[in-house]
């Protein structure tokens, strides 16, 4: 199997049917997602609680769906589990994790156990997609989506904190 193909030697890729450069506005969102699903397998690795882990491999594919439908490599089939409102998955997970950790009025230091700091580092990721989500692909779903997305990986970062065991810092 050739695991390349030579065709983006020159700096350009193909997106929708057509040759673009792989700093256009489109390439860059898709690299995002892609760094952003990369992380969150990086965090994975470090969690044990089932609850966390469905919720983020749930995430991961709903983050390969955005990156299909960017790329405009989607199938009919994937298009229709995108229309599902995925952003009610996310509203009710932050709820349900929200609900198990304290309240706060400060700013939370981000630090503490390794897996929590990995889940902090994929919710500044999620929204760095946000704001290249907003410059390139502004369908109001997606952006929803991941704004969400970076406030239930907020969640996600205290609540594992508090399943290992770190008392949370405050500014």
């Amino acid at each position: 199997m050739m695991y390349y193909s030579g065709r983006g030697d020159d700096g350009y890729t193909d997106l929708k049917g057509e040759r673009v450069r792989k700093d256009c506005p489109a390439i860059e969102l898709i690299g995002e997602l892609d760094k952003l699903a990369a992380h969150i397998g990086l965090a994975l690795s470090e969690i044990v609680d089932k609850e966390i882990r469905e919720t983020l491999e749930e995430v991961e594919r709903h983050i390969y769906l955005i990156s299909a439908k960017v790329s405009g490599f989607i199938t009919k089939e994937k298009e229709k589990e995108l229309e599902k409102d995925l952003v009610a998955f996310i509203e009710e997970k932050t709820n349900y994790f929200g609900s198990k950790i304290p309240d706060i009025s400060k700013f939370v230091k981000p630090n503490g156990s390794k897996a929590a700091t990995l889940l902090n580092v994929c919710r500044t990721l999620a929204r760095e997609c946000e704001r290249t989500a907003i410059k390139e692909h502004p369908e109001v779903q997606i952006i929803k989506y991941l704004n969400r997305l970076s406030s239930l990986l907020f969640v996600l970062f205290r609540y594992q904190n508090m399943l290992d065991g770190y008392k949370e810092e405050y500014y």
